[in-house]
Formats: structure tokens, sequence, C-alpha cells
């Protein structure tokens, strides 16, 4: 599926390697967009600890943010100091980047200074600033610049300290104030300061997450109401690799003027309070829709916003969070997550049902019951549609079933619904997030050294479908053919497809089925001085999900694919009954985070292994990974089995015999 993002952005950031300055966005602009200025009177000076050089490639020896808000006003200024200790850092930190939205905002540098050999040069040198818009993802247009300062004669050795504000701040968000800062980076800190003053009649409540310790000062003047904090010697934070999308090792502080959920709610209320104009085209659609029974018309609704609305953000200014109008949306044929949710929502009113747009994150998950009341920590909305038991729709989602009790919903955990009624945060947790592959395996064979013909048919269900649905429209079959047979080539070297492959597709069930028919010439493994051939049954689809961590040694979750259900049946045909000889039990692997059950039978002339594998949880605690482990291994070895047949000879006669089992497979001899 395509990854769609929306400019409900958080504030919130993941502070990695030298990515990590606050300052440093990825903007840049022509010199007249810029005002060179002198430091704030209001901000407070904060002198620097000059360290003893580390092995780091860099040492950053201060971060100082503070904040004034007023007269509906904001100011964010920022100072950055570091010392280049290696020409690698040299080489990636000796340009700077400072962004801001120039609909509502003003950049001023104040200072670029390099200290060198107990000297101060300076160097801010207006020619040097480039401007041009901020890169960004060819789907989102926002607007936004970025100015690049392109410094001279930098050194190893050299300190650099630079400081600038950002003047304004997005009316969308009316006069409240609201704030997210890592406390803690990918690399040592020594120097953290962060405040914010406020006017005093005003109140922000503030949350610290992940870190123990850490006070803020609260004092008030005549004028403002003051929170400070300062925090020295931070060490990095390690990040592991394999984390759940959801989780975040870095300690971070969150700052908001929203009392509660509902003033946020009713934030949002009036960004979608918007009233249908008498818009021909939109019109002629509707009265088509009222045309139809409610629950069809309601299923053409959905998948005309999902399919014929391409997805494009344009969100300049108050844009970023403001709808653009229904039918401006519906005539241009395009729009981002909050233009398509709002549509849909009219449309679904016009045919009288009642429907809510509801804020979520898309990378929070439960996470978010625990933040504080802000709109800053949402960054996508999807549609609440009040029908039978209720369906959460996501409106940028393409490839789904046409039908909605059969459509995959995905897991954001949390939401906001928009509605003056609105209190706190509700769980998103769907109806319907089915996700299952289910795949036979027929192996047919003549005898027991001869080319072997492999029938799969795979079965997919709810989301898997939509997945894969994808993948079809993307690829041509001839692509997804090659991609197949190389991953069968890894058992099977000398595979070779017998037969083109097919899909069928029932979208309205939100399943599709892949037929693929294989000859394999070297399946049987022929023992050299014994009379007797092996085989193997593997499930190996099954095999895709059991997935070790790279980094066993853990004190971080690992993530694991979830929801998902796989079904996969091998069974080996062969030309005589054959018993085996003794009976089989169910091999079952269970534990919190998954189940896998295998069954080997013998049944006269078919001997099958059948497993099926059910997730639970989409992550694995730090605490279990040894006991996971050890539970994946024992579940790779009861997904496989290696037997063989004895008192065999083998045939000289193999192209004939080919030949043969390919008509005889053709006509089902072999099956049951």
């Amino acid at each position: 599926m395509i990854m769609l993002q929306c400019m409900f952005k958080i504030k919130r950031f993941n502070w990695i390697s030298l990515c990590l300055l606050s300052c440093l966005t990825t903007q840049v602009f022509a010199t007249q967009d810029v005002e060179y200025l002198d430091q704030p009177k209001w901000v407070v000076s904060h002198d620097f600890s000059n360290v003893d050089v580390s092995r780091l490639a860099a040492d950053y020896l201060l971060f100082d943010k503070q904040v004034k808000v007023f007269d509906s006003q904001q100011i964010v200024y920022k100072r950055v100091v570091y010392r280049l200790n290696k020409n690698s850092a040299v080489e990636q930190l000796s340009d700077i980047f400072l962004g801001f939205d120039p609909a509502y905002e003003t950049l001023q540098i104040h200072q670029v200074n390099v200290f060198r050999d107990g000297k101060t040069i300076n160097r801010l040198i207006p020619g040097d600033v480039k401007v041009s818009e901020e890169s960004s993802d060819y789907l989102m247009h926002t607007g936004r610049k970025q100015a690049k300062l392109l410094l001279r004669d930098i050194r190893k050795g050299d300190i650099i300290d630079y400081s600038y504000s950002v003047i304004g701040k997005n009316p969308v968000f009316d006069d409240k104030y609201t704030d997210s800062v890592s406390l803690k980076w990918g690399v040592p800190l020594v120097n953290l300061y962060y405040s914010v003053m406020i006017e005093k009649q005003r109140e922000l409540f503030y949350k610290i997450h992940d870190i123990q310790g850490v006070k803020v000062k609260q004092y008030t003047d005549e004028q403002f109401r003051y929170y400070t904090l300062h925090l020295t010697n931070l060490e990095a934070v390690e990040e592991q690799s394999e984390l759940p999308y959801w989780f975040s090792p870095y300690p971070y502080i969150e700052l908001s003027e929203y009392k509660d959920w509902s003033e946020v709610a009713n934030w949002a209320v009036q960004l979608f309070d918007v009233k249908l104009e008498a818009d021909p085209d939109l019109q002629v659609f509707i009265k088509q829709l009222k045309s139809m029974e409610k629950e069809k018309a309601m299923d053409e609704a959905i998948n005309f916003v999902q399919e014929e609305i391409r997805y494009l953000g344009l969100e300049l200014g108050e844009n970023s969070h403001r709808p653009h109008h229904p039918a401006q949306v519906f005539n241009n044929r395009y729009g981002d997550c909050k233009d398509k949710t709002l549509l849909l929502k009219i449309l679904l009113s016009e045919i009288g049902i009642q429907s809510q747009p509801a804020l979520v994150s898309s990378y929070q998950s439960q996470q978010l019951f625990k933040s504080l009341a802000s709109p800053s920590v949402f960054d996508h909305v999807i549609l609440w549609v009040d029908y039978k038991q209720g369906y959460w729709i996501d409106a940028t989602k393409t490839h789904q079933s046409k039908r909605i009790n059969t459509l995959y919903q995905p897991n954001y955990s949390a939401a906001l619904l928009v509605n003056e009624t609105t209190t706190k945060l509700v769980s998103a947790k769907p109806n319907n997030q089915y996700k299952k592959i289910s795949v036979q395996e027929n192996i047919y064979a003549g005898d027991y050294s001869s080319a072997v013909e492999i029938e799969l048919i795979t079965t997919y269900y709810g989301g898997a479908a939509e997945r894969f649905r994808y993948q079809v429209e993307q690829d041509s079959m001839s692509q997804i053919s090659d991609d197949f047979i190389n991953y069968y080539r890894r058992i099977f070297p000398d595979i070779r497809a017998s037969k083109q492959i097919s899909v069928s597709d029932d979208i309205n069930q939100n399943i599709m089925i892949l037929h693929e028919q294989y000859m394999v010439p070297d399946y049987w493994k022929i023992k050299e001085g014994e009379s007797s051939s092996g085989y193997e049954l593997y499930n190996q689809m099954i095999g895709e999900y059991l997935v070790k961590p790279n980094q066993i040694k853990r004190f971080q979750p690992y993530a694991q694919q979830h929801p998902i259900t796989v079904e996969y049946q091998s069974n080996l045909f062969i030309s005589e009954w054959i018993d085996l000889g003794w009976p089989f039990e169910p091999l079952i692997v269970e534990n919190e985070y998954f189940k896998l059950e295998s069954v080997y039978k013998n049944d006269l002339r078919k001997i099958s292994l059948t497993s099926l594998f059910q997730t639970k949880k989409d992550f694995v605690k730090a605490d279990d990974i040894r006991q996971y482990i050890k539970d994946v291994e024992q579940a790779e070895e009861n997904i496989y089995v290696n037997q063989s047949v004895t008192n065999v000879t083998t045939s000289k006669d193999y192209e004939t015999v080919e030949k043969l089992l390919l008509h005889l497979n053709n006509n089902r001899v072999y099956k049951d």
C-alpha cells in the first residue's frame, strides 16, 4: 500500500545520530526572505562548556530553545553550539539549515560565529545564504522554505555557535500554544536549556515522558509566566534496530495550552464545519448516490473517494490543518487525508448516513493515550462511520474491497472524534482487521526419482488481498511470475513454470486467488548406495513470518508483523499406497506473541503437512526475547519435514516420465 502522510504534524522529534539539531530542518531561502538582527533583548544568554574533546566526530556543547508567547504572537529562539572533532564532521556539519513557513513566519538570523585558537570569527555573511523551496514529498506541497548557510573556511577543531529566531505562528491554531522537545539525543549533549514565557493570565500544562529526575521551574513576574528547565551532561540514547513503529526511546517534554481533549475536539470542529455549496458537478454525483439503495450508495461513495480522488496535499498556510472545500476537492480530483475525509463525510450525510472525522496518529498507536491534550499529537484523519456496528474508514487507502463490511480497517488504536460532545480519546480498534493467507501446495509424483509437478493455490483475504491487489496493479504478470519463481529457486534451483500464473479477484468479498504450476526435476534426493529417496515438505510462507531479531541482546521491544494469519497445507501425492508406520500428534508452539499448530499426516497415497500460524501482538517485550527466539526456532522445525521412502529404484527415462506426469497431473489422476 502507498504510505500517505497528512499535515497534522506531530511536534515530537526522534533525534538520531548527527541529525539531532531541532533547528536544522531541511529548508533554504533567498536572502531577501531573511532578516539579520541582533539577539532579542528578552533572550537569556547562556555560556557553553568547552569540555574535553571526545572520540566522537562532533561534540554538542549547547542547545538552547526559548519561546515567547504574547498578544497572539510567538517567537521561537534557538542557539546551537558544537565542536567539529573529525574531518567527517567538517564535511557533514559545516552547512546550516534553517526553516520557516513564509505564509505566517519570519526568519531572523542573529549570529554565526566560529571559535578557533582563542579567536572569534564572524561567519554570518548574507551573500552565503542560499534560498530555495523546501524539498518535500512529491505528494505533499507545504510552501515552506529553507535557508542554507554555506560556511566558509571550516576546519577540524572549530567550534560553531549560531542562533536565530522564527517569528509568527500558524493562525489555524488560534491563540493556543503547544510544543514538544526531545530531552536526549542520539549523541551526548553537554547543556540543554528550554524555556517558555507566556502571558501571565494564560496557563500551560506539561508532561515529561520516559526520563526521571527532570524538574520544570515555574515562576511569574508582572507580565509573564515562566517554565524553564536545564539539563547537563546528557548521555546519548541508543536506538536498537527493529523497533515497533510506535516506540521511541527518546525522552521528551510536551506542553499544551489545551486543558483537555474537549477543547481540542472543539478546535477541530470548526475546521470541518463546512456547508455544502451548490456545485453542479458534485450535485449530479450526489443525485446518483441517492438513486441507489443506501448501503450500495455508501460503498460507492467510499470507493469513489478512495480510488477517484488521488492523494495530493496542498498544505499551504492554514491548509496544513484546515481541509479544502469538498466541491473543490471533488472537481480537482485530488486531496490529502483531511480533504478526502471531509468529502466522504459530506457524501455520506447526503445519503442519510452519519459519520465523524477522527484525528489519529499514524505512528503513536496506543501511546497516544499517554499524551497531553493537543492537536499536535495527530498527523492523520480518518472517518468514523456510524452504520451497523460502526466502521473506521481511511479515505486515503486504495485497492480496498468495494463493500464496507469486508474492507480491511487499519488499527490506529486511539482516536479523537471531531464533535462538540467529545471529552476523551476513544479506542480506534476496528471490528474487521482480517488479514489471512491460505496456501494449498499439491506435489504430484509418479515415482520416487523423476520430476514432480507442484501446484500452488494461494488465497488472500482482507488486508492481505488488498496488499496483493496493489502489487498486481503495479507490476506486470510476467514480473510477478519472475518474482515467485526466483523465490522458489532458493529451495529448488531447477524449478520452471509449466503454466502461466493466473489471478482471480473477488473485490466485493475482498478475496484474491493466485494459481501457480511448476515442474521440479530435482525434487527427490536420491541417496547414493541406498535404495531410498528423500522428500521434503516445507510450509515456507509461514517461515517468512518467523523472524528472529538481528539484535538479540535487547532492552527495547522488538517489532513483529501483526495481525496476520497464515494457513499452509503441503500435500505430496504418490502413485502407490504407503504407510509411514507411526501416529502423528499435533505440534503446537504458543506464547504471548504467536501460535503455531502443525500436523503431519499419512493418508495412504497422500502425505501432508498442515500448519496454522497466527500472531497475537505487534511487538515482543525485551525481557521475553530469548524465549521468543527459542519458540521461533521450534516453530521453524515444525513447519518442515524431511523423510525418505525406501526400496525404490532410479528411473532412466526421465523425459518420458516427465511428459507422462504432466499429462496425468492435468487430468488430476493423483487427486483424492
